[in-house]
């Protein structure tokens, strides 16, 4: 289980495309700014001078993005 911006995802159920999160049930759309996810955002750090002002930022984003998350609908 993951938790986005008050969301809370199964991550068994999320799969990772490009910069789309999406889930293989049915889902809901919800557009999210300036949110900072991991793995989408080390994917895009091209060098390792990148990389460690990355980490200098102790894991917050070197900007700002926007990205669509599928998550399952519980109504």
């Amino acid at each position: 289980m993951a938790q986005l911006d008050g969301m809370i995802l199964d991550t068994s159920l999320v799969v990772i495309i490009g910069d789309r999160i999406r889930t293989t049930s049915n889902t809901l759309t919800i557009i999210l700014g300036a949110v900072m996810v991991e793995r989408l955002c080390k994917t895009r750090l091209n060098s390792d001078q990148e990389m460690d002002s990355y980490k200098n930022t102790q894991g917050r984003p070197l900007y700002d993005s926007e990205i669509r998350v599928l998550v399952k609908d519980k109504s």
